[in-house]
This record gives structure tokens, sequence and C-alpha cells, in this order.
């Protein structure tokens, strides 16, 4: 399979469905900055013969986080500002068009931490924790 282009995430699609709702909220446009760090914790299996340490994956973890602007009506900080908030985020870099790669994660806020300075604009650093498995998929 040939490599894809070189890439700038500049219209990603950014989707917040709360628990227990169908109807998923557009937070792309109130958002920057998005992360998806990504580890695998590991199991020490270092032998008394080893001459060097030796290690076998165990777990993946993951988490989401990124800026999100504050807006006058409240709307978004009501739908993800509260720490322990549980829904599903869907983050596509490249927008939906057929092949584009597709994140969803059903999990929670972790953290949601304001910031009102007085020469810009008021956003928060937000976190995001799974309580699922992530899906990496493409559009259709």
């Amino acid at each position: 399979m040939p490599l894809g282009s070189k890439f700038v995430a500049s219209a990603p699609v950014l989707t917040f469905t709360p628990n227990g709702s169908t109807t998923a909220t557009d937070i792309a446009p109130f958002a920057k900055d998005l992360n998806m760090p990504q580890s695998m914790a590991t199991a020490d299996l270092t032998g008394y013969t080893n001459t060097n340490h030796q290690y076998q994956p165990t777990l993946p973890d993951l988490s989401i986080s990124w800026v999100t602007f504050l807006e006058t009506g409240n709307v978004i900080e009501d739908l993800i500002g509260i720490p322990g908030a549980k829904g599903t985020v869907i983050f596509a870099p490249n927008g939906t068009t057929v092949g584009m790669r597709k994140y969803t994660l059903a999990g929670f806020i972790s953290q949601f931490d304001a910031h009102f300075p007085y020469s810009d604009g008021a956003t928060a650093d937000t976190t995001f924790m799974p309580t699922g498995n992530l899906t990496r998929g493409v559009y259709p």
C-alpha cells in the first residue's frame, strides 16, 4: 500500500455525544490542539541469567486532550465542563470523506481547567479518559 500525503488537521471533525443521548454536538469550532497520547504498560520479565531487562507488553493506555474555547452561551461548558461527564468522542483529523481516519472512544471528562485571561480568549484544557476500547477505523 502506498504512503499517503502529509497533512495539517485544519478542518477536523470533533463531536461529543453524552451518555443516554443520540445527539452529537460538534465541538470542533470550539477546539484546537488535540493530542492523543498512547502508551503500553509492561511487565518486567527479567530473569537471573538475563544480561539486560526484558519486558512483555500488557495493556495499552490513552487519553484525548484538547483546548476548548469557552463561549457565552455556556453550551460547551454545560456539556463537557464537568469532570465525570460521560459520553463518546469522535475525532476525524481529515474530515469525513471516504477513507479518512476516524477515532471513536467512549469515556469521561477527567479534567476541565478553565482559563479566563485578561487579554486573550477564554479557554479550558480538556482531558477525556476511556471507559471502553478505542475504535480506529475509516469513513466508508
